[in-house]
């Protein structure tokens, strides 16, 4: 192996190790030593990424990159030190105790905040000098993904967790890691129109994505695996998923609207229906109309940069809300406030603007507006969510060449 392949592998493993790899049990000071270890390799060997901070050509991304940065960061110093004592019952002693809840701190968010700024400039420097490569980088991260996923389902299907909790985390994530293994394998073939062996594995992870998503009893998965596969595979207009500002209308109708009408929508025969009947879950969504209903003191108490990233379990625990807000924007504004989501969105407004340049990353589009989707009923802007929006920045050579003759509204099954 040359050293330009070990750099490309490297920097996959961090990619993956440092963003999506989870499991319990495993000592979390020796799992933070190696991210840290792993992101400082990964600048040592990548420092050129650096000069695309003054880069024209991906200007507005980096500018709200870093503002949304400067943000989080400012919110995490702010509320250094936030922590809430959550009462339960201690079955053993027969007394209330308490479980700690604390924010993530300043010092995680910074090492957070550098490694998406890290991945950001190292595939716009891939982009514009080592461009052949990014095939290669896809590869290994497909390779890495894959592994975990299986073992992560292996888990999933033999283990009967209490709650939600599995080795590789939440019932969610151990769904949402099959989806993400479908686009980074759909992007490395330029995603148009897949062969058939290509559509039996995607068809094949779709199918154990969905029996995963009923053995967890994650209904949510259930309705967001027929989403996907709907997009992937159905969907006619591609070209609209490139529009960012469809993604805003629909981000308002899925994340603002629907909280504002959930009643409205509940009372409708046809959809308590299909939420008993067919989904076997109760008018409330599982408690979600009760959280939706007592959102608003928490919502207002810091208003313009928020509770801290990853602090909204934390604050909504405060105010006795629940765990979280169960609503993608509102969680995230609990976390960051006004200024917090209006930089993320903006970033994410000029990726996707930028993606329309490179349709291999239609695959990571089809992620992203299922989760978008989801979003009114779970929280979605989380750091694996944020890594992979990064990767519509990715652009993957010969892509385009022979645009004007490919028909991308063609189904990729078809």
């Amino acid at each position: 192996m040359n050293n330009s392949n070990f750099k490309i592998l490297f920097s996959a493993f961090t990619f993956f190790f440092t963003i999506f790899f989870k499991w319990e049990g495993l000592d979390p000071t020796l799992l933070g030593w190696s991210n840290n270890a792993l992101i400082l390799g990964f600048l040592c060997i990548n420092y050129k990424c650096l000069q695309m901070l003054k880069s024209p050509y991906y200007k507005w991304i980096n500018v709200f990159a870093i503002l949304w940065v400067a943000l989080i960061m400012y919110s995490a110093y702010m509320n250094e030190g936030l922590s809430y004592d959550l009462p339960f019952w201690d079955t053993i002693n027969n007394d209330v105790n308490f479980i700690t809840k604390s924010s993530l701190g300043i010092k995680r968010t910074a090492y957070f905040s550098l490694k998406i700024i890290l991945f950001i400039l190292y595939f716009e420097y891939q982009n514009i000098f080592n461009r052949r490569e990014n095939i290669l980088f896809l590869n290994y991260l497909f390779t890495f993904f894959l592994l975990y996923v299986i073992l992560s389902d292996i888990n999933a299907f033999l283990y009967d967790a209490e709650g939600i909790e599995y080795k590789t985390g939440t019932k969610f994530y151990v769904c949402y890691l099959n989806i993400m293994l479908i686009a980074i394998y759909m992007m490395k073939f330029n995603n148009t129109v897949l062969v058939k062996k290509q559509k039996m594995f995607v068809n094949l992870i779709i199918l154990i994505t969905f029996l995963l998503s009923i053995k967890t009893k994650c209904t949510t998965m259930v309705i967001g695996t027929l989403i996907f596969y709907y997009l992937v595979s159905k969907l006619r207009n591609r070209e609209s998923l490139y529009n960012p500002k469809i993604y805003l209308t629909l981000l308002f109708i899925f994340s603002i609207l629907f909280f504002l009408i959930i009643e409205l929508i509940l009372s409708i025969s046809v959809v308590q229906y299909v939420i008993v009947d067919i989904l076997k879950e109760d008018l409330t969504l599982t408690g979600r109309v009760g959280i939706y209903a007592r959102l608003g003191q928490v919502l207002n108490e810091s208003p313009i940069y928020g509770f801290g990233w990853g602090n909204s379990h934390v604050a909504t625990l405060m105010y006795d809300v629940g765990t979280n807000a169960q609503n993608g924007l509102l969680n995230m504004f609990i976390e960051i406030g006004f200024l917090g989501c209006l930089f993320y969105l903006t970033m994410l407004y000029h990726m996707i603007k930028y993606s329309a340049k490179n349709k291999t990353s239609f695959p990571v589009l089809c992620f992203i507006y299922m989760m978008l989707i989801l979003s009114c009923i779970e929280i979605i802007y989380t750091n694996y969510f944020t890594a992979m929006i990064t990767l519509l920045i990715l652009y993957i050579p010969n892509s385009i060449s022979n645009e004007k003759s490919r028909n991308y509204n063609r189904s990729s099954f078809a």
